[in-house]
């Protein structure tokens, strides 16, 4: 991905971010889900930030040229072009047709809207992304979904919280899921019991509670 961005083959590199998302849709192996996870959201997040920087270096004001640290930035700090590159991302990622991709590419760029509104469109838009969660409708994607949120809603807004009670509802709401006859017969079928599958869950679940 790195490559193909140090390229120009920005397309190219946002496919690829999107095909690494997709990943976190299969369940067919458990055990191996949290691994995955972790390698996905590294990749996810090295996308992240290399469209902030794009941004960034599509053109700075004076105000943004005295500016360091991510969190500094604001709408004032960037041209007009700048914007529109950071639009167009958000447009990119809008057009995703499928929920998870989508969900988790908003949660890898969500740093950029500072680009458009500073701080203060953060906490909609968490909102929103945590009500997206809703449409996973397997728990264990889903409770990862809500981790990897989390951790990219602390870092840009760390004291935030009504998005984190939504989350942490429905992650309630999920943990009860796995009680249903369909879901502890889809667990045997992984040669799991209902306690081991939780347990798949609970580096995520720290994260939101």
């Amino acid at each position: 991905l790195a490559r193909a961005w140090n390229a120009a083959e920005r397309v190219k590199a946002l496919k690829m971010a999107i095909q690494c998302s997709k990943l976190l849709a299969d369940t067919q192996t458990p055990q191996f889900y949290p691994p995955m996870f972790v390698l996905v959201t590294e990749i996810l997040d090295t996308f992240g930030r290399l469209v902030f920087e794009r941004i960034k270096d599509k053109g700075l004001t004076a105000s943004g040229q005295k500016k360091k640290k991510v969190e500094d930035f604001g709408p004032e700090d960037v041209t007009d072009e700048a914007t529109e590159t950071c639009r167009n991302w958000f447009y990119k990622v809008a057009s995703i047709r499928e929920l998870l991709p989508r969900l988790y590419m908003e949660c890898a760029i969500l740093r950029c809207h500072q680009f458009l509104t500073g701080y203060d469109d953060f906490p909609n838009v968490l909102e929103r992304l945590a009500r997206m969660v809703r449409g996973l409708g397997d728990p264990l994607v889903a409770c990862y979904a809500r981790a990897y949120l989390v951790r990219c809603g602390v870092a840009v807004h760390p004291t935030l919280k009504t998005y984190l009670r939504v989350l942490s509802t429905d992650q309630m709401g999920g943990l009860a899921q796995l009680q249903d006859a369909h879901w502890k017969a889809k667990i045997a079928s992984h040669s799991l019991d209902t306690r081991s599958f939780t347990e798949l869950m609970t580096p995520s679940i720290s994260y939101i509670t």
